[in-house]
């Protein structure tokens, strides 16, 4: 019977490893505060961190439901926009040239790699971890034996044969599909997460360094989605501009399932055109359709087609996103520019548009209009828009009306405190933004106050997750705990900030101390 469905080709009655687990809907206390501290022992603190303080969110969705969500959530590849010349140079299996390739993979990088990739981290459909190739390498040994040695110089030479983009195509499957699992974002809605084995993340994570210097220099100034303290230029510049020129809107942009339909034949042009090198590479990945593979129906394993989008769980999924849509975001910039003062700000997928009212409204007609060739479409129920001051409550009316008449939700919509009668309209005017606030002083301060009351639901659940293991739960308050509010003394002007950090270091003296009571 195996071989007869093996030779049909069908999957239905075969599962991943031992098969869909069921794991107990009430683990013991005792378990769950000992995977945390295992957590902790292995390393992996920004894990432990997550699972002690997370809020388990169950589905409502029956399996098929989830299935179809996730189908959805992979839409078929887009070709209208594109010519016939211009696919088949995307899809045409090109002739790998050794010498203009992407830099070498070296026996020490593939060492520092091992020594720095984080232990408890799940593996693709091969189950291969972190864990056995640091034994198998002897990673942390400082003289290591001749196996050992072997071993990397083995593992260092398929690696570059995956660089090279030379796979024989009887294996590349192996390598371009994935193991699919849908974590819950809300209770009727799914993220989906690609587990990829160890040898394509790394034959992708060591190399790709080489062109984070090229790819910082092109997105300058537009796209800070791989710059270095990229929220923070962007949030100081939104509070900047909003300071000093109250009257511009601001339009926090949200993408309809931005990740997974950026198009794929859109970024491998660019890749072709600016980064050769690489070309080879990420066709052997993205040129034909992926199959995830999931087991969300525990009785079978089933896939779902990926032609669109780049795998979350893929180490270059965010710089290709950010090298497929940066054509469009340079015509964006100036289109904008040749019309007055408006600047688009992008951070990967989340844009913020700020400028005077009609530029901000022919930027997003310059969205619906070619954002849908890279795969971008905004999604006018969710986001937030900012309507500057006007000299009058029917000019800011009638500015509203604009937005509500290109399909805008009116609950994106707020207008400025000084056109509105609403008692909270000040409280609302602003907007969560890249992990801190910005808007008027009275949104921002009563965003903090929310936060405070976060973080001491975070207290408590640490509290509560290493009752019995004290110093795991210093190392968590020092590392994780403690760090969370940096960013927001970072990027908020610290007049407002003064309270917050007051009772942000009462919250985690009580953590503190819970260690002695």
């Amino acid at each position: 019977t195996v071989m007869t469905n093996l030779l049909r080709d069908d999957w239905h009655l075969f599962t991943l490893g031992k098969g869909f687990r069921h794991h107990a809907p009430n683990p013991s206390r005792q378990s769950f505060q000992l995977r945390c501290a295992k957590l902790v022992e292995s390393g992996n603190l920004s894990k432990a961190f997550q699972l002690a303080t997370s809020t388990s969110i169950q589905t409502t969705l029956s399996a098929q439901q989830r299935i179809t969500l996730l189908q959805q959530k992979h839409p078929a590849r887009h070709t209208a926009s594109f010519t016939a010349l211009e696919i088949d140079s995307v899809t045409s299996q090109p002739t790998p040239d050794p010498v203009h390739a992407l830099p070498v993979i070296t026996s020490d990088s593939v060492l520092h790699y091992i020594r720095k990739a984080r232990k408890g981290v799940a593996p693709g459909f091969d189950k291969l971890r972190n864990e056995h190739v640091k034994t198998l390498s002897d990673c942390y040994n400082p003289i290591p034996s001749a196996d050992a040695l072997l071993y990397i110089s083995h593992l260092t030479s398929f690696l570059n044969l995956i660089r090279s983009g030379t796979l024989p195509k009887s294996i590349i499957a192996v390598f371009r599909d994935g193991h699919l699992i849908s974590i819950p974002k809300s209770p009727t809605d799914d993220r989906p997460i690609v587990l990829a084995s160890i040898y394509r993340k790394w034959s992708t994570a060591i190399p790709l360094q080489s062109l984070i210097p090229d790819l910082q220099l092109s997105f300058q100034h537009l796209q800070f989605g791989i710059s270095p303290r990229g929220t923070e230029a962007i949030i100081h510049s939104v509070n900047s501009i909003m300071h000093s020129h109250p009257d511009y809107d601001v339009y926090f942009a949200d993408g309809i399932n931005a990740f997974n339909s950026v198009s794929r034949t859109a970024t491998l042009l660019q890749v072709k055109e600016l980064y050769g090198e690489a070309f080879s590479f990420f066709f052997q990945f993205y040129a034909d359709t992926s199959q995830l593979w999931h087991t969300i129906d525990p009785s079978h394993i089933s896939s779902i087609d990926s032609d669109e989008g780049f795998q979350q769980g893929d180490p270059a999924s965010t710089a290709l996103y950010c090298i497929g849509i940066q054509p469009f975001l340079k015509q964006l910039q100036q289109f904008l520019l040749a019309q007055g003062p408006a600047l688009p700000l992008f951070f990967v997928d989340d844009g913020t548009i700020i400028g005077p009212h009609a530029l901000v409204l022919s930027a997003i007609h310059f969205i619906n209009q070619h954002g849908p060739r890279v795969g971008y479409r905004l999604n006018t129920a969710k986001g937030r828009l900012l309507l500057g001051s006007c000299d009058s409550v029917q000019t800011a009316q009638r500015h509203q009306q604009d937005y509500l008449d290109l399909g805008f939700h009116p609950a994106v919509l707020h207008m400025h405190p000084s056109n509105s009668s609403e008692p909270s309209a000040a409280a609302s005017y602003g907007c969560k933004v890249l992990g801190s606030y910005v808007g008027s002083d009275e949104f921002i301060l009563h965003s903090l106050e929310l936060h405070l009351t976060h973080l001491n639901d975070l207290a408590d659940k640490l509290i509560s997750s290493f009752s019995d293991y004290h110093q795991h739960l210093l190392t968590l308050l020092r590392h994780c705990f403690l760090t969370k509010p940096s960013h927001l003394f970072r990027t908020i002007p610290p007049r407002l900030t003064l309270s917050f950090a007051q009772r942000v270091n009462s919250i985690g003296h009580r953590v503190f101390c819970s260690m002695t009571s």
